[in-house]
């Protein structure tokens, strides 16, 4: 989950393997999952810029602040 320059909220699927990453879907969040994010980021990472956003999660896993388990697969 993050956000791009031109004001888009991103739901991104990846796998990482050896030096490759390769990417399983990439769509816009829908508006539970980016009211999700916001409150997460408010909440718990407090980051001030986008870079040091992405830099944080270059070395973070996720799995450590969402329990993915409790989250429903959107409506089509």
């Amino acid at each position: 989950m993050g956000y791009a320059d031109e004001n888009r909220y991103l739901y991104i699927v990846f796998m990482i393997r050896d030096n490759l990453i390769r990417v399983i879907s990439a769509r816009d969040m829908n508006k539970k999952e980016r009211a999700i994010y916001e409150k997460f980021k408010t909440d718990n990472l407090n980051l001030k810029m986008k870079k040091e956003e992405r830099k944080f999660w270059m070395t973070h896993d996720s799995t450590e602040y969402v329990d993915w388990s409790k989250q429903e697969r959107p409506c089509s």
